[in-house]
C-alpha cells in the first residue's frame, strides 16, 4: 500500500483518503454487543436496528461512490470477537495536521475496535496516543497543564 501524507487543515478540502468501517461482524455474537451511547440502548429497547446482511450492501455502495469520486478506501480488518461493531472508526481516531490521534476510549470494546486498523499504522506516521482517557471539564484540563 502507498505512504500517506497526512495535512488535514479544515474540514472541507477535497477527501483523498479515508478510512471506512465494515459491516462484516456486525453483532455476530449478541452477547458481547456493548451498547455505548443512549442511541444504541433506544435502538436496542425498540428491537429497530440493523443487521450485517442490511449494512453491507449499503457499506458497499458507500465505498464505491467515493471510489467514483477519486477516494482511495481504506477498510479495518475483522477485531477480535469482543468487537462486535466496527462501522464507525472515526471514533478511535482523528488526523490534526499531520498527527494522527488514537484516541484514548473509554469502553472496552473501542479499545479493542482499534486492532482492525493496526494493520495501515504503517502507512500513517506520525501518531499520537493520549496516555489516558480525558474526561473532565476544560477548567480541569487547563488545571492539569499549569
Amino acid at each position: 500500500m502507498k505512504k500517506i501524507t497526512l495535512n488535514v487543515v479544515n474540514e472541507y478540502d477535497r477527501l483523498t483518503d479515508v478510512v471506512v468501517g465494515t459491516a462484516h461482524g456486525y453483532h455476530r455474537d449478541a452477547e458481547r454487543v456493548e451498547v455505548v451511547n443512549e442511541t444504541q440502548k433506544n435502538t436496542f429497547v425498540s428491537g429497530v436496528y440493523p443487521t450485517e446482511v442490511s449494512l453491507i450492501p449499503e457499506f458497499n455502495s458507500f465505498k464505491h461512490a467515493l471510489r467514483e469520486n477519486g477516494v482511495h478506501v481504506y477498510e479495518p480488518r475483522l477485531a477480535p470477537e469482543t468487537v462486535q461493531d466496527q462501522t464507525c472508526p472515526r471514533d478511535i481516531g482523528f488526523v490534526i495536521g499531520d498527527v494522527l490521534v488514537i484516541a484514548a476510549m473509554h469502553d472496552h470494546s473501542r479499545k479493542e475496535e482499534f486492532t482492525g486498523i493496526s494493520h495501515l499504522l504503517e502507512l500513517w506516521p506520525p501518531i499520537f496516543y493520549p496516555s489516558s482517557p480525558i474526561h473532565s471539564s476544560p477548567d480541569q484540563r487547563l488545571n492539569a497543564q499549569e
